[in-house]
């Protein structure tokens, strides 16, 4: 009996995707968490105070941005985005998840778990060096924000 194999199967030398492929996917969770944050603010606008808004308003335009520019900028310049382009993205995404972490509640809130994804982003996008300073700027982050933001609840 002889064995067939698919040509794509061969050709393909690693089990990840490309690094143009994460980026895309990481631009459309981060206008879809952006955007359903806002939604879900706005939906529930009488308890909501207006700094809140403000802040997921920014926040959603910013992922716009930075999503808009990752899918027309990025298949130009052909399938392996800068280390300036993904220090950006992880820092934008780290303010992102910080800012829903302020606005939900802080120590309280559902999403610091989204620091999780940022982090595992960049230690799969980059080397580990810049893995290591990105996981710092969020461990600094959030604890900035749990103690100094909201340092009642402790």
């Amino acid at each position: 009996m002889r064995w067939r194999t698919n040509k794509t199967s061969q050709q393909s030398t690693s089990a990840l995707p490309s690094a143009l492929v994460f980026v895309r996917w990481a631009s459309v969770g981060r206008v879809v968490v952006a955007g359903v944050t806002l939604a879900a603010a706005i939906i529930a606008r009488a308890g909501v105070p207006g700094e809140t808004i403000l802040i997921l308003v920014a926040a959603t335009i910013g992922s716009i941005v930075i999503s808009g520019y990752a899918a027309l900028y990025l298949p130009q310049r052909g399938h392996r985005p800068s280390r300036k382009y993904l220090y950006a993205q992880a820092v934008f995404d780290l303010g992102l998840v910080t800012a829903l972490v302020h606005v939900t509640g802080g120590l309280d809130s559902q999403f610091p778990a989204l620091y999780v994804l940022v982090i595992a982003m960049s230690a799969v996008l980059m080397p580990l060096s810049s893995s290591l300073v990105i996981t710092s700027l969020a461990v600094l982050l959030y604890v900035g924000d749990v103690v100094f933001w909201h340092p009642a609840e402790l």
